[in-house]
């Protein structure tokens, strides 16, 4: 690596100081396995007011959600924070990481993590300060480390610029290329890439990350889209280190958990992703 690059990351990661707000967990247990984990990506389109006082919406949103151990949300929108303050009382259980308002125009978006507190301890939170102006919607970057200390990994949550889909992709694997060589850990990559369609050429995904250190779990069959087109926007990235803890991974398509007459585009456009892995103690 350029070593002025690996300087200028190192300044970069150690100097943001953009305060992330992480409220109060009220503890309780979870009936998983204490060797699993489960890890989910949704992007919950304009998840706003105006969703989160839809009823019938946010039981299935929630449904969705609360078997998983560790949920990153995207595309919250919401300037008032009810709706966090709603998603909070909603899901009591879990802790809950809120990333900056982010956007270049006046459409600010946030990212967000939920995550029990009896599977996950978080380390640290950085909003990414991308003074190179790479990004629309600068990921955030959470250490999170399991209570047995037996896994820890940077995870990174990213909703990329459809339109600039291309140089937000390259930049993105330029960012967690860095992060593993200056952290020397696990990374997983979550979030909405927009990377197939008339945004992305879906077969040059490889080309992005080096296979040598990263693997993609949510590969080009899948399609994480409500709409009747088959595109998979939507993606999860895990170095190499954590494949040997992987168990299953796939798209949660949620019709089984709608009501009669409860369209699936009305909770979101995008279906999550999902990643389970099983820590062996012995």
């Amino acid at each position: 690596m350029n070593k002025i690059k690996y300087i200028l990351l190192l300044l970069l990661l150690v100097s943001c100081n953009k305060k992330v707000y992480i409220p109060e967990y009220t503890t309780q247990s979870t009936e998983a396995k204490a060797n699993s984990l489960s890890i989910m990506s949704f992007n919950i389109q304009v998840f706003g007011k105006s969703k989160s006082n839809k009823e019938d919406v946010m039981n299935v949103i929630i449904d969705i959600m609360d078997d998983y151990d560790l949920i990153a949300i995207q595309e919250i929108r919401d300037a008032s924070n009810y709706t966090l303050s709603n998603l909070k009382k909603l899901m009591p259980k879990y802790n809950m990481i809120i990333g900056e308002r982010e956007g270049r125009s006046n459409s600010k978006e946030q990212y967000i993590y939920l995550y029990d507190d009896n599977k996950f301890d978080a380390i640290w939170v950085k909003s990414y300060d991308d003074i190179n102006d790479d990004f629309e919607r600068p990921p955030l970057l959470t250490m999170f480390q399991t209570d047995d200390k037996a896994l820890e990994f940077i995870m990174v949550d990213i909703h990329i610029k459809p339109l600039d889909a291309y140089n937000e992709i390259k930049a993105l694997s330029t960012l967690i290329e860095n992060l593993y060589f200056l952290y020397e850990t696990n990374i997983i990559v979550v979030g909405d890439f927009n990377s197939d369609g008339n945004y992305f050429d879906e077969r040059l995904l490889d080309d992005y990350f080096d296979l040598n250190n990263f693997k993609l779990i949510i590969t080009n069959d899948l399609d994480t889209t409500v709409a009747p087109s088959d595109n998979t926007y939507d993606r999860i990235i895990i170095t190499n280190d954590i494949y040997k803890y992987y168990k299953d991974s796939g798209v949660l398509y949620f019709e089984n958990y709608l009501p009669e007459n409860l369209e699936a585009k009305k909770v979101s456009d995008h279906y999550p992703v999902y990643l389970d892995l099983e820590i062996n103690h012995d």
